[in-house]
């Protein structure tokens, strides 16, 4: 179904991320703020341009060290 087609299963993204699907799930209830999910009767789906977004609020630069 081409309505679908950005979603992704807990599954498809534990797969996609390298992780447990538990570890999504905890990514989804987390309250600061988590992962959001769109259901579909009972099943949770993610969609990408979300998973990107929640990423990308994640992300942490290094800092450099400056030298005198």
């Amino acid at each position: 179904m081409a309505a679908l087609d950005d979603f992704l299963t807990l599954d498809d993204l534990a797969a996609q991320c390298g992780v447990s699907r538990r570890t999504v799930a905890r990514w989804i209830s987390a309250t600061s703020p988590g992962l959001p999910v769109t259901k579909l009767g009972r099943r949770p789906l993610v969609h990408r341009n979300d998973l990107a977004d929640w990423l990308r609020a994640r992300r942490v630069q290094r800092n450099v060290r400056r030298t005198r």
